[in-house]
This record gives C-alpha cells, structure tokens and sequence, in this order.
C-alpha cells in the first residue's frame, strides 16, 4: 500500500521531515535503510546522503524501484524505507 507521508515544497524538507519521523520511532543501526528510485539517481543520491548524515553508520543500499512502483510514483519519483534487521 502507498501512502501519502507529507508534502513538503522541496524534496530536502521532505527528506527531512522522513527522518525526523524515522528518528521518532527509533531507527538507529539496527535498521537497513533502502532508498529507491525511478530513473533520477541524483536525487535518490541526494536523499541518501541526507540520510546517512543522519544515521551515520547505518547499513543501506541504493536501488532501482520496479515498474510497478514508478507506475504509482512517476517516473523520477524516490522511496525511502527503513527495516528492522
């Protein structure tokens, strides 16, 4: 299920806005981070770095999103998630 976390007038405050929502409910390096893209690598690499200032140390990986999920998302859209090892 996809679902509308915030909207934000730039995708660094929306990315900031995920991680204080990640910080609240306690991600730290217990967690895998997985930040997903449709095509626009930069911004996916942007998101990440702002993630991994955040979470230093935190185990992570840079993917290409499915066909499916860039159908919902657009074509240069970005997915951040964060799971318990």
């Amino acid at each position: 299920k996809i679902t509308l976390f915030t909207i934000k007038r730039s995708a660094r405050k929306a990315v900031e806005s995920i991680i204080e929502h990640l910080k609240k409910i306690g991600v730290d390096v217990s967690y895998k981070l997985y930040v997903c893209h449709g095509g626009d690598i930069s911004s996916a690499e942007a998101a990440l770095g702002q993630l991994l200032t955040a979470f230093p140390g935190i185990d992570h990986e840079l993917l290409s999103l499915s066909p499916c999920m860039i159908t919902h998302g657009g074509p240069d859209c970005v997915l951040i998630q964060a799971i318990k090892k």
